[in-house]
């Protein structure tokens, strides 16, 4: 079983999902855990994804391993860094303007190898 880290990991290693598609599908699914756990004929129906992606999606187990890639970056001292997207309005992607939104950008940037560089909106 994938803790939610190494879930968001895998999601990001697998060739074809980028950021905004991630978006949608933790959107669509609650979470990365739960978007592994999906079958491709639900994975599909998410805007930008198909068939051809939902299947890569749904052999996640046999073309990523997070647990690898986390030990590699930590056994090399690496530190992943990244911008927080924010939603400006629009409802689109990113976290809102809430206290709970700030408690889990603080979960996030709390978490070790990782490092917020910023914030962006579009």
């Amino acid at each position: 079983m994938l803790s939610p880290r190494e879930a968001l990991i895998t999601l990001n290693l697998i060739p074809g999902l980028g950021s905004v598609r991630i978006q949608a599908l933790l959107e669509c699914f609650g979470s990365a855990e739960l978007v592994l756990a999906a079958p491709a004929t639900m994975l599909a129906q998410v805007p930008r994804i198909g068939p051809t992606l939902a299947a890569a999606i749904a052999d996640w187990r046999n073309c990523t391993d997070a647990g690898a890639e986390l030990r590699a970056a930590e056994a090399l001292g690496l530190t992943g860094k990244f911008h927080f997207a924010v939603d400006t309005g629009m409802s689109r992607l990113g976290f809102q303007v809430t206290r709970e939104d700030a408690d889990i950008c603080a979960q996030i940037a709390s978490l070790p190898h990782v490092e917020a560089e910023g914030l962006f909106s579009h």
